[in-house]
């Protein structure tokens, strides 16, 4: 269907661009060619006929899925801080025909994760087959416990129709947490005076990614001595 006037005035090497638009139908088979001309007639002179053969081919429908393999499906998957992680994905091709699959993946939220693209970069597929690909996330070394992995999603890009066909988000990646409380003596007397307050400076720690809990005894301590905390972080 032409979208302007049939004629057109040209000028003395002043070339003109024509535009016209094609609809092929809906159950064209793919790479079915068409082949049609496209003629130039001089109103001066109908004598003078320029022509030129255009060949169209028809694409394919890409039908085709890719998700995370059965493992990664459901529920939460955690990493300890500076682990790699190996995330897998499956592609199907659901198409009457072979298509061929440009393989990237998209990621939200990365912050210091470390998301590589996959290793492979595209596949060829045959009607009805699947193939899978890896896509590798690294988690920061200084992760602390509970925190979330970055969202990413998978992309194919046909090469045979030019469509785009998005995986869905995976967003199940969790730090885990891990407890070490270290606890030392600060310049511990050599002898405690009796009837009187002794103190004993004592340093605890957290080395572990979160948050922490401790409860503090001493578990050896005869019965008729008393003892008490103070903090000297707590608010007074």
């Amino acid at each position: 269907d032409w979208n302007q006037p049939t004629s057109i005035q040209l000028r003395p090497n002043q070339p003109q661009n024509v535009a016209f638009l094609l609809t092929i139908p809906g159950d064209a088979n793919p790479d079915t060619m068409s082949e049609f001309t496209l003629s130039l007639t001089s109103q001066n002179d109908s004598r003078r006929i320029a022509t030129s053969n255009i060949d169209v081919s028809a694409s394919m429908m890409s039908d085709a899925s890719v998700d995370v393999s059965n493992e990664f499906i459901d529920g939460i998957h955690f990493v300890d801080p500076g682990e790699t992680i190996t995330i897998s994905y499956t592609i199907w091709n659901n198409a009457s025909r072979q298509d061929i699959f440009d393989i990237s993946v998209l990621s939200e939220d990365v912050g210091q994760w470390i998301v590589h693209q996959p290793s492979r970069t595209n596949a060829v597929l045959n009607a009805g087959t699947s193939t899978s690909f890896d896509v590798i996330i690294e988690a920061p070394s200084n992760a602390q416990g509970g925190d979330r992995g970055p969202t990413i999603t998978p992309v194919l890009q046909s090469q045979r129709s030019f469509m785009e066909i998005h995986g869905h988000d995976f967003d199940r990646l969790r730090v885990n947490t891990f407890y070490d409380i270290k606890i030392e003596g600060l310049e511990l007397p050599q002898k405690l005076t009796p009837g009187q307050t002794n103190e004993i400076p004592m340093r605890i720690t957290n080395l572990g990614n979160g948050e922490s809990s401790a409860n503090i005894s001493l578990p050896n301590l005869p019965e008729s001595w008393t003892w008490w905390l103070t903090n000297e972080d707590a608010p007074s």
